[in-house]
């Protein structure tokens, strides 16, 4: 019930969507314009070696042959290897502490302005819910912006620590199964080990945004009764999260090879926006208030 009536309100709020495409549009082009403005120069010798050794088609063409079998491919890995250590030898060129640490920085400032947009969608959606009111992107993300922005820091310290262990967490359980089993195998476990984490930080923190802008909580209060309140239906909510991670992957993945990578841009806000549906039907189910489905129907909120 609960993913049915997220999916009815994800779809009244398909235009959420679109504005956040948009929001995330423009906040990615600024960031990557200055980072790449920074980093081109410190890069310049290793640009020319990948063009010069033409790595990129020959990683191209192993990866073919390995599919197909090829009996070429090892030739082609022999190939491959030594336009490696050609490439390797260039970043002797570059300072790349630098280059790491203004890398971690872009990242980090990514993060923060797309959690920027948490608050925002999550109130937008949480007035519908509760008036079936429609307020707009931009005002709401400019009337809130000290909260969201709080809110964004906060929930970058908390993802960071999440975010190491499905990096690190994955790439040692791959590079295991891949010297156990085989490298078709290790993919589809892989994969699973990150949505089960994902749902488990989603899980953790769903209740949130919810006490926020249904209560009108402060920030560390609200994370504080967050786990209280979805510590009853832990494990339902764990499932749901699952579920909406293995779809988001095939949604993802259907986007971007139907369009040639190109429905990636719509895929990930869209993802992003159904989540925050699906925490506000939690939470609205979990304290059993009524709800706005669409503009014909009002449920009464329950976890059974």
């Amino acid at each position: 019930m609960a993913f049915k009536n997220s999916f009815s309100i994800f779809v009244n709020k398909y235009n959420l969507i679109f504005k956040s495409i948009i929001y995330f549009a423009i906040v990615y082009l600024a960031i990557s314009s200055i980072a790449i403005s920074l980093l081109s120069p410190m890069f310049k010798r290793v640009r020319e070696e990948i063009k010069q050794t033409q790595i990129v088609e020959t990683i191209k063409d192993a990866t073919t042959q390995f599919l197909k079998g090829d009996p070429e491919y090892e030739t082609t890995l022999q190939k491959l290897n030594i336009d490696w250590q050609k490439v390797k030898e260039s970043f002797n060129d570059t300072n790349l502490v630098l280059a790491v640490v203004v890398l971690v920085l872009f990242y980090l400032l990514i993060c923060f302005f797309t959690y920027l947009s948490y608050y925002t969608s999550a109130d937008i959606i949480n007035e519908y819910m509760q008036n079936y009111a429609k307020y707009g992107f931009l005002s709401n993300l400019i009337s809130n912006l000290g909260k969201s922005s709080l809110y964004s820091l906060l929930f970058l310290a908390i993802s960071i620590p999440f975010t190491a262990l499905m990096i690190f967490g994955g790439y040692y359980l791959f590079i295991g199964l891949s010297k156990l089993l085989s490298f078709l195998v290790a993919i589809p476990i892989l994969l699973i080990f990150l949505m089960l984490v994902s749902a488990l930080h989603n899980t953790l923190l769903c209740c949130w945004l919810p006490a926020m802008t249904k209560e009108k909580l402060g920030i560390i209060k609200a994370i504080n009764q967050a786990f209280t309140t979805v510590k009853p239906v832990f494990w339902s909510t764990f499932g749901l999260f699952t579920m909406i991670n293995f779809l988001a992957v095939v949604w993802t993945y259907l986007c971007v090879v139907s369009t040639f990578g190109a429905g990636f841009i719509i895929a990930i806000p869209s993802v992003i926006i159904f989540k925050r549906v699906a925490e506000h039907v939690v939470y609205y189910n979990i304290k059993g208030y009524n709800y706005y489905v669409d503009k014909d129907r009002v449920v009464q909120g329950s976890i059974d």
